[in-house]
């Protein structure tokens, strides 16, 4: 099981990373990509998630042609573990590197939306807090992964279970 877990593990994350490198140069500010930045980003997780699939249909055809549900998930974590995995690590070095102020420019696009929608002074001045914590916490390494991460996380949780559920084959007993 771990070398189908490693091949496509790394070729889910090579996608993912791929897609990033590929639309960061024409976003100069990744606060400022909105609505449009979130669909496209996803849709690549969801490509990228896609390997999970092949992976376990390659694991179980490797088995004979018989995989349980358990085993078929395990497998299809594990892929989806090392590709958010990646995906994590991609962030930071490009987070480190291109985009050093991403909080703080998300903190102002924020403040800015919210500017446009709340109808009170009061509530504006709790969400502007709510965002300096926000601009505040994201400085810290384990707090910037862990957002990261539940980016691409449930795209990856939810590949494995529905991979694992069509793929599941058990071997019959006569």
């Amino acid at each position: 099981m771990n070398r189908f877990i490693l091949r496509y593990g790394f070729l889910a994350g090579g996608i993912v990373m791929a897609s990033g490198l590929t639309l960061w140069p024409f976003t100069a500010n990744p606060a400022e990509a909105g609505v449009l930045g979130m669909v496209i980003g996803f849709a690549f997780m969801s490509v990228a998630m896609s390997f999970v699939f092949f992976g376990v249909r390659a694991y179980r055809t490797s088995l004979g042609g018989t995989v349980t549900f358990l085993a078929a998930l395990r497998c299809g974590l594990a892929i989806a573990g090392i590709a958010s995995l990646i995906y994590v690590l991609a962030w930071e070095v490009a987070h480190a590197n291109l985009f050093p102020d991403f909080a703080q420019n998300y903190g102002k696009v924020m403040i800015r939306d919210f500017e446009a929608t709340l109808p009170s002074a009061e509530a504006l001045a709790a969400k502007q807090a709510e965002v300096a914590e926000f601009v505040s916490s994201y400085k810290l390494w384990y707090v910037r992964m862990g957002y990261t991460l539940m980016e691409i996380a449930p795209v990856g949780i939810l590949a494995s279970v529905l991979a694992a559920a069509f793929l599941r084959k058990n071997a019959r007993t006569e």
